[in-house]
């Protein structure tokens, strides 16, 4: 056989065979077009179904815009307070840090103050003392001699 027998025979039996093919091809093509009309008239009726669920839901989102925005607010309020009290709080620890030593010398203070008050009983003894020695005519008396009151009211007496 030679090769200008097969190009005619090929060119014969694809004469024949391309217009069957082609038939076969169209056929698919309007399948495939009819199955994607069918899907866009379902998703199109979905759609529509599904309007009304996203009306009444953004009606829903609607009405809790009010209290969406006075939650903000109180969150907002809330924050303003927490960074006050942060503020209030820090400037307290620094006014302490530069008081500190103002206030150990108040307290040294008020402790010399406690402690010379304690020693002021033994003073005043101690000017009666020179007071009556002064006045030799009359009794001395001192504060530690006298008999002490018991929570009855009874002197103490030596153990029995």
């Amino acid at each position: 056989m030679e090769l200008d027998q097969l190009l005619n025979l090929t060119s014969t039996v694809a004469g024949k065979l391309l217009p069957i093919l082609g038939a076969v091809v169209l056929f698919f093509l309007i399948q495939f077009f009819r199955r994607l009309v069918t899907l866009m008239v379902s998703a199109n009726e979905a759609v529509k179904s599904l309007q009304g669920t996203l009306d009444s839901a953004n009606k829903q989102l609607d009405l809790l815009e009010k209290p969406m925005q006075t939650l903000n607010e109180i969150s907002e309020t809330v924050d303003n307070v927490h960074e006050a009290s942060k503020s209030a709080v820090r400037s307290v620890i620094a006014a302490l840090v530069d008081q500190m030593g103002s206030l150990l010398k108040m307290f040294n203070t008020k402790k010399d103050e406690a402690q010379s008050e304690s020693e002021l009983p033994a003073q005043n003894d101690l000017q009666v003392n020179i007071q009556v020695d002064q006045e030799p005519k009359q009794e001395v008396v001192h504060k530690a001699n006298t008999p002490k009151e018991n929570i009855r009211g009874d002197e103490d007496e030596p153990s029995k």
